[in-house]
């Protein structure tokens, strides 16, 4: 456990970019790597994510995203702008819109 860089795994889980590139580790020693498809993982020699001994690392879904965002919503001082912006990163959540406010009259 002491090889695990958590901090890295969790810069892994946050990526949501793209395919060209993927966040592995490799369970023997715990190491995080950093695959591109144009670059391998060594910076200089393409290789495929098949043919590579290690596991995928994939990005969290986006409601778990938006769960803390409510969580943290909870936490507002002022319960009314708390409770809108709860409501609406739970709709935001389950509704896969493409972008969401509180609304332009509640306080941040």
């Amino acid at each position: 456990m002491d090889a695990i860089d958590v901090e890295e795994i969790a810069n892994a889980l946050a990526d949501q970019t793209d395919y060209e590139h993927r966040w592995l580790i490799d369970p023997r020693t715990g190491e995080v790597a950093f695959w591109t498809s144009d670059l391998g993982i060594d910076g200089e020699n393409q290789v495929e994510l098949d043919e590579l001994d290690l596991i995928l690392i994939d990005p969290l879904p986006p409601y778990v995203w938006y769960q803390d965002m409510v969580d943290f919503s909870d936490g507002i001082r002022d319960r009314s702008a708390g409770s809108a912006c709860a409501a609406r990163w739970r709709a935001r959540a389950h509704s896969g819109a493409s972008r969401m406010r509180c609304t332009s009259n509640t306080p941040t």
